[in-house]
């Protein structure tokens, strides 16, 4: 039985915000949803929102849903939000997950949902579908299932569930190991807490912003940083779905000029990618000068990137005054650290080897041995950082790089159902003044005139296009991919090269196969990472048995094997990807081609590119599949094919064993049939 309080103390809730703003301004438009190309929206009033919210809360607090958690199984749109908003009125704790897609994802639903004892599933009929007829075994036999309509007719003066700052609101799952999935423990007063430091950063005021924003709202910054923070500051929104943005990366500055807005966030990629794909035409119809606050974060910020987009859009009214970089993690809520408004991107020269001696030492950008880093910002308010030893726990001297540490009423409560690794996590303590506690983040970095640098990670998370891979994941897979790797040790991590992150894997080949096909366990190895993750294998070594450096408990020390893969110390049979790595032989195509040799030549050129490999090394009679396509470099090549060949496929046809040769077939035959 719910408890009802006379008056909330301070801090508000998401709730009581949006019951001021359905009261004060019912009709005022608070999220408008992108349907198509020419900027027709589906859009929700703030009493719209609010109605929808309690149909949802109405359906779940009838069948004794305080304090349940719901899994919330819904693509990106007006419902995601009247869902999740409908869980914190009936007082359950909403689980945001990825729809899954075909095949995909499923079995990150049913590891979530055992996790967190999920009793409920908000989804449409079309996702329950496919739910149920795949993993609905796996899934616990009393789960409810529930629309994302609700049961309308939800009373007015409703009763709200009792909770306070440490009243958990929502459940927040990184992308980590499926076996072993994390949910962190979002809170009432840290949403309020964390989203009301990045108003103040960004300056952010009701009658003067509005936001656009395609992230997808199953990770925190399109979550929190867009959708609730628009609820909390009561500011409109217009929001697309990510692949409209994957499919037509320029869309999105379009929709930016569309409707004048002033904010807008996305990760670093986001910003290169769009860089690379403009055309003289797509800069004729921007004009981006009412944008004032970009945010960028995510994944490591390239000073480069930020310069691109500023030479490429600075024409269309693109001023650098407008980048906010900053830094967060799901366990802080959000944000740590961001840039304030109108005052741009810093970027600082250090000294590259004594970085790698964990020092921080500014030199002139001219210098032989400069690296340029681009700054995460100020702390934000009411948050302590403190950069320790990750392995004594004792504060490090000024200008030395270290763990990130932070403490402050935005961070989480700890892991879902994971006392050990909560106290482990989120409460260390200095062991040099005893302070605490803090959240130990795992990412490595430095403080140099009130900015957060943020140079690695510590815990080898891997981040790519914007989302978190946790390594052992993607080494298992590489594992299972080929006999000669199975039985024997790997490595995966990051590479970060002139064009941003890529991924690199290392790998031992097991005792029992002494002569094997190289490239056939490179394109097993490429294909299962592309077929689990959506991510291209760009970087690969092939080495001998036991190897790899180890721990003294026989684990694989990740980065020491990155810093042996780049300075060319394995002892590898076989190396494939970058410049500094022997390439594959040329692999010819046989028979007869589909298309003339030279517009052949021009597809093979094209489709390289999009891969990340150099022509030599793309079989044009291999799977794509097999030679590291992404989910990225399928939206790339979707629009590719289209742009050049009039070939019109969609997105996940790609997933399909596609070639070279077939996809030239394709065009040949669209040609013949006129």
């Amino acid at each position: 039985m719910s408890r009802r309080i006379p008056s909330w103390p301070e801090p508000h809730t998401l709730m009581r915000r949006l019951d001021l703003h359905a009261r004060n301004r019912p009709d005022a438009v608070a999220f408008r949803f992108l349907r198509d190309a020419a900027f027709a929206t589906e859009d929700l009033t703030y009493a719209g929102l609010r109605g929808r919210a309690l149909a949802v809360a109405q359906a779940l607090r009838a069948r004794h849903s305080e304090g349940s958690r719901v899994l919330l199984v819904l693509p990106p749109g007006l419902d995601y939000i009247a869902g999740f908003l409908g869980c914190l009125y009936a007082g359950a704790i909403a689980v945001p997950v990825y729809p899954p897609r075909r095949n995909r994802l499923l079995d990150r639903v049913v590891s979530i949902a055992a996790d967190s004892g999920a009793r409920f599933v908000l989804a449409s009929t079309e996702v329950r579908r496919e739910i149920e007829a795949r993993i609905a075994p796996l899934l616990p036999s009393d789960v409810t299932w529930l629309l994302p309509e609700g049961e309308p007719g939800a009373p007015v003066d409703w009763h709200l569930p009792y909770c306070d700052a440490r009243t958990p609101a929502f459940l927040q799952y990184t992308s980590g190991s499926t076996a072993e999935p994390r949910g962190v423990v979002v809170t009432h007063g840290g949403l309020e807490h964390n989203i009301g430091l990045m108003a103040q950063a960004f300056a952010l005021t009701a009658d003067q912003v509005l936001g656009v924003s395609w992230l997808p709202p199953f990770h925190d910054l399109g979550l929190i940083g867009n959708l609730l923070a628009s609820v909390h500051h009561g500011v409109p929104e217009v929001l697309m779905a990510p692949h409209t943005f994957l499919g037509d990366p320029l869309f999105w500055l379009r929709a930016i000029t569309h409707f004048r807005a002033t904010s807008s966030a996305a990760p670093n990629s986001a910003y290169e990618l769009c860089a690379s794909r403009a055309t003289p035409a797509d800069l004729a119809v921007l004009d981006l000068s009412t944008w004032k606050t970009a945010f960028n974060g995510a994944e490591p910020i390239l000073p480069s990137t930020l310069e691109r987009f500023v030479r490429t859009f600075g024409p269309s009214g693109f001023s650098a005054q407008a980048w906010c970089p900053g830094y967060g993690l799901a366990e802080a809520t959000l944000g740590v650290s961001a840039q304030r408004q109108g005052l741009g991107a810093v970027v600082q020269a250090f000294d590259r080897g004594e970085l790698g001696r964990h020092r921080a030492c500014p030199v002139d950008p001219a210098a032989e041995n400069a690296v340029r880093l681009a700054g995460s910002g100020g702390i934000l308010g009411g948050q302590r950082v403190v950069i320790a030893d990750p392995d004594t726990s004792r504060t490090c001297p000024p200008d030395t790089v270290g763990e990130i540490w932070v403490s402050g009423p935005s961070v989480a409560r700890g892991y879902w159902g994971k006392p050990e690794l909560t106290r482990e996590v989120f409460h260390a303590r200095l062991a040099d003044t005893g302070e605490g506690p803090f959240l130990r983040t795992g990412d490595l970095g430095f403080l140099n005139d009130g900015q957060l640098y943020v140079t690695g990670r510590r815990k080898d998370l891997i981040i790519l296009g914007g989302v978190n891979y946790y390594p052992q994941d993607i080494e298992l897979t590489v594992r299972a991919a080929h006999p000669a790797l199975h039985d024997s040790a790997g490595a995966a991590f990051s590479v970060i090269g002139a064009d941003g992150e890529t991924l690199a894997v290392v790998h031992e080949i097991n005792l029992n196969h002494r002569r094997f096909d190289a490239a056939e366990v490179v394109a097993a190895l490429r294909r299962a990472v592309s077929e689990e993750y959506q991510l291209a294998v760009t970087h690969c070594a092939l080495v001998r048995f036991a190897s790899l450096p180890k721990t003294s408990s026989g684990k694989v020390q990740r980065h020491r094997c990155c810093e042996l893969f780049l300075s060319g110390g394995l002892d590898a049979f076989h190396t494939t990807g970058g410049d500094a790595h022997a390439a594959t032989a040329l692999v010819a195509p046989t028979g007869p081609l589909p298309l003339p040799v030279g517009e052949f030549a021009r597809l093979h050129a094209g489709i390289a590119r999009i891969l990340g490999v150099a022509p030599a090394e793309l079989d044009p009679d291999r799977p794509l599949t097999q030679q590291g396509l992404s989910s990225l470099a399928a939206v790339e090549l979707q629009g590719y094919c289209e742009a050049e060949f009039a070939l019109r496929l969609e997105y996940e046809d790609f997933f399909e064993p596609w070639t070279v040769r077939r996809l030239a077939g394709l065009i040949a035959e669209k040609r013949a049939r006129g």
